[in-house]
């Protein structure tokens, strides 16, 4: 989708100024960049400008409050991040494994990490309007056997 608009505004602008911050590059490996990290495709023909890509997330915070930016966006989760122009979210999906005999009161089993891994992915991979998963570790009582 980027590509495409990029295209559409190809000629009119020469620059496309992107948020990638160190901890960014820090996390991609070589084989698997970050979103904000890899440059852009040969035909786009943008000059890639990014200003705090050696900063740091506190060390941009610093130079929002210089620039004047509001403390509740400077200090907003998350700062910096495309997170901030989120304006549609889909849904979290739950792993919950309890061990029970009456319903009365339920333990959580330990899982395997990799059946967990497992799971997370085949479910991102699978499950459309799923964008996380989470283990849910609350034994009953305090939580009931369903989540809810």
């Amino acid at each position: 989708m980027f590509e495409e608009e990029a295209r559409k505004v190809a000629g009119e602008v020469g620059f496309l100024a992107q948020g990638t911050i160190y901890p960014d590059i820090l996390e991609s490996d070589g084989v698997k960049a970050h979103h904000s990290v890899g440059g852009l495709p040969d035909d786009l023909r943008f000059e890639l400008v990014e200003p705090v890509k050696l900063l740091y997330k506190d060390e941009v915070r610093v130079i929002g409050r210089e620039l004047g930016l509001p403390e509740g966006m400077v200090e907003r989760q998350p700062f910096p991040g495309p997170g901030l122009g989120v304006r549609a979210y889909e849904w979290p999906a739950v792993i919950r494994a309890v061990n029970t005999v009456d319903a009365m009161t339920a333990e959580v089993p330990e899982l395997d990490w990799a059946l967990l891994k497992k799971i997370t992915a085949r479910i991102l991979a699978e499950v459309p309007g799923i964008c996380r998963v989470v283990h849910d570790l609350t034994p009953k009582p305090i939580g009931t056997i369903e989540w809810e």
